[in-house]
């Protein structure tokens, strides 16, 4: 049967959400056009409308709880007060995969459904978590492109030589070289004369003086020089190590600067940008060397990005697998995190399998699955026909319902002209009017009632209509997908990952999709090595 969360004999009660970001409405989304179609919305369908939830310059990617309006949502939930989360579109429940996941967990926990307004979702049926979970993915992968626009905007102006906008690097202001349509100039920076003297001092008695970053540190907080948040922003701070270990890296004190300051940094070629240079080339290159020769090498900067972190369960133990690289290495692996000695003596024997090997056969298993999803289509298709066998015929009901409307309106329609002639009393004709009214209520009840379960019902069919289609764009874009997009179609897709000790010192991996068949799975075995 289908999970309805709600007493049948009466509307579903509806909280409208709505939400827009602040880079949406620089260009020209409003909250008005979501809450106009969920209004429409509810009255076709003959929902009841609580309340309306609006959250505006609030980022998508924010959990809804620490929204203003989502968190009032979420209490509404808690509340019993509403059955149904209703939205324009899906991405303005949320933008990021985690967020949205979480969100339904909570609802659905409650016994609250998500509907879309213009997508075919119901999250009370099967199929419609299906699709939410897909529409999901692909929410987060149009965050992505919105981010990439972004880039490419900011990444003009910097090859135009302004700078891209937030706080600028100590020993430099903004200038704004006129005033656009929206309020804003553009800015570019220049010198500012006595905090550009501190960054002059700190590479000389660093490179001329060879004084380490700590005893920097130490000579300018003894001196009573302000850093840059005492001196602008009028806190107390003091000069730290790390703080000038980042002012003697910072490129931008010769002259340039990369727009992205780490390394392959969403994977576009570096920007760079030109500013007054406080000191000569010679002097940046030369605290360069000295910082490297001072450096020792630290696990932490032989970081990786682990595609299936917390996913991986060891089929020993049942604990997460994590991943592991050692400096020096190129090798990086997942074990079991129960393989510890400070988990004796329940320590796991654990499994060991190679990061990159692992990765490679999910990716391509997922690609496989997107491109060619046709048996679990027909498991979704089989298991609504199997609830249908338990649905009782809703349109004979209908028509039962519109007879017995039509009855009661004939009745209401003989008091009407037999008291307007006087063959009955006024107070017979009132008893009787007021009496069929309550009947006429209740029945429109019921047929309201049916009417949703119809609408739910056709709603689905639209759903598994719809969801081919979803994992054909989903297919399409993981041809060309980033470390990030391919995270979001991991956690949308796989709901267990098992790894166990196979024979010969290989592994097996189980691989469970969320919407195939629990009972099935795929198992590939692998080198430990």
């Amino acid at each position: 049967m289908l999970k309805t969360g709600h007493d049948v004999d009466r509307p579903l009660r509806v909280g409208l959400y709505a939400r827009v970001s602040s880079e949406e409405q620089k260009q020209g989304q409003n909250i008005l056009a979501q809450t106009d179609f969920g209004e429409s919305y509810c009255a076709t369908l003959n929902l009841v409308l609580v309340d309306s939830f609006i959250d505006e310059a609030v980022s998508g990617t924010v959990p809804l709880a620490q929204r203003p309006a989502g968190s009032n949502l979420l209490r509404a939930a808690h509340d019993g007060k509403i059955d149904t989360v209703v939205v324009y579109r899906l991405d303005r429940l949320a933008r990021k995969l985690k967020v949205l996941l979480d969100t339904w967990e909570e609802l659905d926990g409650l016994g609250v459904a998500i509907r879309s307004i213009t997508e075919p979702l119901d999250t009370s049926t099967p199929v419609g978590r299906f699709v939410m979970q897909l529409m999901g993915s692909i929410a987060e992968l149009e965050r992505e492109t919105i981010l990439e626009r972004t880039r490419d905007g900011r990444e003009s102006i910097v090859r135009r030589g302004y700078w891209p906008g937030g706080v600028p690097p100590m020993g430099y202001r903004l200038e704004h070289d006129g005033v656009r349509s929206n309020g804003h100039g553009r800015a570019y920076l220049l010198e500012n004369t006595e905090e550009a003297e501190v960054i002059r001092q700190i590479f000389k008695l660093y490179v001329t003086e060879r004084m380490s970053v700590a005893h920097l540190a130490s000579y300018l907080n003894g001196q009573g020089v302000q850093t840059s948040a005492s001196r602008r922003r009028g806190v107390q701070s003091r000069w730290a190590p790390s703080r000038v270990n980042s002012i003697l890296r910072n490129p931008i004190y010769k002259g340039t600067f990369n727009f992205y300051r780490r390394k392959n940094q969403h994977g576009r070629d570096p920007v760079l940008g030109e500013a007054p240079a406080l000191v000569e080339v010679d002097t940046w290159e030369e605290a360069q060397r000295l910082l490297v020769s001072n450096l020792k090498a630290s696990p932490r900067n032989m970081k990786r990005f682990y595609l299936l972190r917390g996913i991986i369960k060891c089929g020993l133990c049942g604990r997460t697998c994590v991943g592991q690289g050692r400096v020096g290495r190129n090798r990086s692996h997942y074990v079991c995190a129960g393989n510890r000695p400070e988990n004796e003596p329940t320590r796991c024997p654990g499994v060991r399998v190679r990061a990159e090997v692992l990765e490679e056969m999910v990716w391509e298993d997922i690609k496989g699955f997107v491109r060619n999803p046709g048996r679990v289509l027909e498991l979704l298709a089989e298991r609504l026909k199997r609830e249908r066998e338990h649905v009782p015929d809703l349109d004979a009901d209908i028509k039962a319902l519109d007879g017995d409307l039509r009855d009661v309106q004939r009745r209401r329609q003989w008091l009407i002209d037999r008291g307007s002639r006087g063959l009955i009393s006024d107070g017979e004709a009132e008893k009787g009017l007021t009496e069929t009214q309550r009947e006429l209520e209740v029945l429109e009840a019921k047929r309201r009632s049916i009417m949703g379960q119809i609408d739910v019902r056709g709603m689905e069919e639209a759903q598994l209509t719809h969801t081919e289609a979803l994992l054909a764009t989903l297919a399409d874009r993981a041809e060309e997908a980033d470390d990030q997009s391919k995270r979001a179609m991991v956690e949308a897709l796989i709901r267990e990952l098992v790894v166990s000790p196979g024979d010969n010192e290989g592994v097996k991996v189980r691989i469970a999709y969320r919407f195939g068949d629990p009972k099935r799975h795929i198992a590939s075995p692998l080198s430990r090595r």
